[in-house]
């Protein structure tokens, strides 16, 4: 037995559920990620990827990329004031002997690391905030922490699912709906 409705209407409804989903779903649990993390909407928002559902296709992807991220994405204090320092006295009073405080969990109050300084890799233009490995001025390393992968396999991924799981059926009802009185494809 087929379907009461045509085959085209139902794929139609059926990408478009798909899209509004996977948007939707996206866009909550960024905003979780984003209530236990420090990070801002558009650093998030670089790491992440969206591939609608297009054509005869019902199938959309949510991609999450990026390496660990570097400690000048949380709110690093004192602020960083250029490279060999400024020249206005106010400005230098700014400046920690303890470290650099960071803040990546939003509850978890500020974290001091220690005998942490800016500075920039060999080649690169991004600021980093690095630390000495041994006593002398050399090894350093540049510090990073937890990948925006990680923060939504901990924080986004339960909010994602159960977003999609619970407006399902209504938003496939809706399109339906909306498909067989419009006439749209």
């Amino acid at each position: 037995m087929g379907s009461a409705y045509p085959e085209k209407i139902m794929i139609a409804a059926a990408r478009s559920t798909i899209n509004k989903l996977i948007r939707s779903a996206s866009s909550h649990a960024m905003r979780k990620v984003r209530e236990v993390y420090n990070i801002s909407a558009g650093t998030l928002r670089e790491h992440t990827a969206i591939w609608p559902a297009k054509g005869n296709e019902v199938e959309a992807k949510f991609i999450v990329r990026g390496r660990k991220m570097r400690l000048t994405h949380f709110q690093p204090m004192p602020k960083y004031e250029g490279l060999f320092g400024s020249r206005n006295k106010l400005e230098r009073f700014r400046r920690s002997s303890r470290g650099i405080s960071v803040l990546i969990r939003r509850t978890g109050g500020r974290k001091i690391v220690l005998g942490s300084f800016y500075g920039r890799a060999r080649g690169s233009a991004k600021i980093f905030i690095w630390k000495r490995e041994g006593p002398g001025r050399y090894p350093i390393k540049p510090l990073f922490t937890v990948s925006p992968a990680n923060m939504m396999e901990k924080e986004g991924e339960a909010v994602f699912e159960k977003l999609v799981q619970d407006e399902a059926g209504s938003t496939f009802n809706h399109e339906l709906d909306f498909f067989l009185n419009k006439g749209g494809s």
